[in-house]
């Protein structure tokens, strides 16, 4: 197939590209996909406290480092737990 037989080779040769040529790009889309599901972008989210259910309040409390943080109080009903998010969350709390 030195020389070859002229057309079987042209249609070999371009096979052969196509065929690297599209899986080149699934690798290249997958990898894309695969990157923005594993880091996905941080938005900051702005909430107003007036709307959220179970009326948070903003509380304050000192850190180990001296500083104080700043957290929102969602007080529980009689029995139930009281939660408490601190900063972290959503990049906000």
């Amino acid at each position: 197939m030195r020389h070859g037989s002229g057309g079987l080779v042209k249609v070999l040769t371009l096979a052969l590209t196509l065929l690297v040529f599209v899986a080149l790009t699934l690798v290249s889309l997958s990898g894309f996909l695969v990157y923005q599901i594993v880091h996905p972008p941080r938005n900051s989210a702005t909430f107003d406290l007036n709307v959220m259910m179970g009326h948070p309040e903003t509380y304050s409390f000192p850190a180990g480092n001296g500083a104080n943080q700043e957290g929102w109080f969602f007080p529980g009903l009689r029995g139930a737990p009281t939660v408490v998010v601190c900063h972290g969350y959503q990049s906000q709390r």
